[in-house]
């Protein structure tokens, strides 16, 4: 029991010394961190003392900084003001120049357009004109190819009555010649073989049963190549007689067609006028046509220069008042911009002094 106890009571004292050990380590931190928090605290001290002496400074600072605080934040723009307020001067007074010069432009436009007044209706009036002009071309063109049928017809038929007179009066020769020919030995053609029975039978004295006359002969009497001949030429003429006959009514009937053709033409149907004066006539009313068109044209475009240039002064107009407004912005800012460098001038003044 005595040992156990010895030994329990050296372990006690053991964990006691441990625990000591423990507590002067703790303690030596803590008085390490008490230093250190008295030095900082010091050291704070020493700051806040500093702080409260430089409380007037602060203030005079701060104060500095809400006078300049403006002029710092806008020195951009006031910088850009100057820079831009003499360009946009010398650019309102390009556009004044140039509106100026535009009215001008816008005056003289006006007046010309004043005096040059083409009218639709006299273009309309010359149209109709030039409408019925060339119906007329057309007209007569048609009548002037019906006057060459007519005239074509007309020689045709001239030639037709001269062929039918040459006819007639080939007929009527050939007719004549035809009549003075003497038929009367002419049945006897062919006949040679009873002619020569009927010569056997007779005698010198006897009357010829053809003829009628006194045979005083009883050679052949009778000339066949005669007979032959005049028979021959009969038929000849009267082969021209037919032709000439069947030549007269084919004339005939050709003048007749030829005749009724022509009577289908009228006297209106015929009836040329002078187409070169009427072509000359159309020619110069085309002419006057295309002159009062271009008129109408250029008048045209002249209205349309004209509102392309109302709109161009609107715009002038418009940039101008942008361009003004524009300036008076940055006389505001010139102008706020002198006080505000005053003060900022001042306040440096004041912060050199401290």
């Amino acid at each position: 029991i005595a040992s156990c106890l010895v030994g329990s009571e050296m372990c006690i004292r053991d964990r006691l010394i441990a625990k000591q050990q423990q507590n002067d380590t703790k303690i030596t931190q803590v008085t390490s961190k008490k230093d250190e928090l008295t030095q900082k605290n010091t050291t704070l001290k020493e700051q806040l003392t500093d702080v409260q002496k430089s409380k007037d400074t602060i203030e005079t600072g701060r104060k500095f900084v809400d006078k300049t605080r403006s002029f710092y934040q806008n020195i951009a723009k006031y910088r850009q003001a100057y820079d831009d307020y003499s360009k946009l001067k010398a650019q309102l007074e390009k556009a004044n120049e140039l509106l100026a010069k535009e009215h001008t432009h816008q005056s003289n436009l006006k007046e010309q357009l004043a005096g040059d007044k083409p009218s639709y209706e006299n273009l309309e009036a010359m149209d109709s004109k030039i409408y019925k002009l060339d119906n007329q071309v057309n007209e007569n063109k048609v009548k002037q190819e019906n006057k060459n049928k007519y005239d074509n017809l007309t020689t045709k038929i001239a030639t037709n009555k001269e062929s039918l007179v040459e006819a007639k009066e080939q007929l009527a020769q050939l007719t004549s010649e035809y009549e003075n020919i003497d038929k009367g030995q002419l049945q006897l053609n062919n006949k040679e073989e009873m002619i020569a029975q009927l010569q056997s039978v007779l005698t010198i004295g006897d009357t010829c049963p053809i003829c009628g006359h006194e045979v005083d002969d009883l050679q052949q009497h009778i000339n066949f190549d005669a007979i032959l001949e005049k028979q021959q030429q009969l038929t000849q003429l009267d082969e021209q007689i037919q032709h000439y006959k069947t030549q007269q009514v084919q004339l005939e009937t050709v003048l007749d067609q030829l005749n009724e053709q022509q009577q289908s033409f009228s006297t209106q149907d015929i009836n040329v006028e002078d187409i070169s004066q009427i072509e000359a006539q159309l020619h110069e009313q085309q002419q006057k046509r295309k002159e009062l068109k271009n008129q109408i044209d250029d008048v045209n475009k002249l209205n349309e220069q004209y509102q392309k240039l109302i709109d161009y002064i609107h715009k002038l107009e418009i940039d101008i008042k942008s361009q003004q407004s524009a300036i008076k912005q940055n006389e505001i800012l010139i102008n706020d911009f002198e006080p505000v460098s005053y003060t900022h001038l001042r306040a440096h003044e004041t912060r050199g002094n401290l």
